[in-house]
């Protein structure tokens, strides 16, 4: 039996053609953004950014380059996800000073968990 989350994730819609007179209001933009930031992923580490391209040229240009697809610059926003490719040592040191700050402990106690990351990371492509 497929709960309601379930069923809401294995929905599946691609909008065709966007209302060029509507526009996502900033609260429900703003639940956006933060859900996006809330998301999981591996260790936290959320190797990515979430851009919102506003400037009409440049969603131009993204249009061309996204098989002219009209949606890109015809939606109301346009969210960018751009990933980090090469996830290093350095990029987990920064997270733990980050995690230890926020967490109010020291890089030293998470030195078995930035091991062990890095060491899942090693041969990574």
């Amino acid at each position: 039996m497929k709960t309601l989350i379930t069923k809401a994730l294995a929905w599946r819609y691609a909008t065709k053609k966007f209302d060029l007179s509507k526009k996502v209001k900033a609260a429900e933009l703003n639940l956006l953004l933060e859900s996006a930031r809330l998301a999981p992923s591996s260790f936290g580490l959320q190797p990515w950014r979430l851009l919102v391209v506003a400037d009409p040229a440049l969603r131009v240009k993204l249009r061309a380059a996204a098989w002219d697809q009209p949606q890109v610059t015809d939606a109301s926003h346009l969210f960018v996800f751009v990933a980090k490719k090469n996830l290093d040592a350095a990029y987990v040191d920064q997270y733990l000073d980050v995690i230890a700050v926020a967490r109010g402990t020291t890089v030293q106690k998470l030195k078995g968990a930035g091991e062990m990351m890095k060491g899942f990371m090693t041969g990574k492509t």
